[in-house]
């Protein structure tokens, strides 16, 4: 059971925007709302309209590029891309105690390795933002 009560901030269903059950605003394979084209979004607070997808992380950061795309191609008036979400994705989450719950593809494992990986995954995954902003130090910490 996964009950981590991931939900969209209750404003966008206040928004006028159009959201699903959930309150998550319903966007189309360009990340823009299917109510007013000119508002995009991304991560946790978006559903797909006709692929909905889980609330997880390996999304909102796969959506990451596409978004600023969107966003700079509108301004520009140039064709936008397509998010395309992958089937598998792994998830880990932190267990808080030194474990990480790990899913793949039917496989759960609750282990020290599985903290370790996501310990590693997450750390070069902001090595690489870090990289790209400038800010990382001779030692790969900041």
């Amino acid at each position: 059971m996964l009950a981590t009560g991931v939900r969209p901030a209750p404003l966008l269903s206040k928004s006028g925007l159009e959201t699903d059950d959930t309150g998550a605003m319903l966007v189309d394979a360009h990340l823009c709302s299917v109510s007013h084209p000119n508002v995009f979004g991304g991560g946790d607070g978006i559903q797909l309209q006709d692929h909905p997808i889980a609330r997880v992380g390996v999304y909102a950061v796969r959506q990451g590029p596409i978004l600023c795309h969107n966003l700079l191609a509108t301004l520009e008036k140039q064709p936008l891309e397509v998010f395309e979400p992958q089937e598998n994705y792994l998830l880990i989450l932190n267990l808080g105690d030194g474990t990480g719950l790990l899913s793949w593809r039917g496989l759960i494992v609750r282990s020290s390795l599985a903290f370790r990986l996501k310990d590693h995954i997450d750390r070069k995954f902001m090595r690489t933002y870090q990289q790209a902003a400038g800010r990382e130090t001779t030692n790969g910490h900041q």
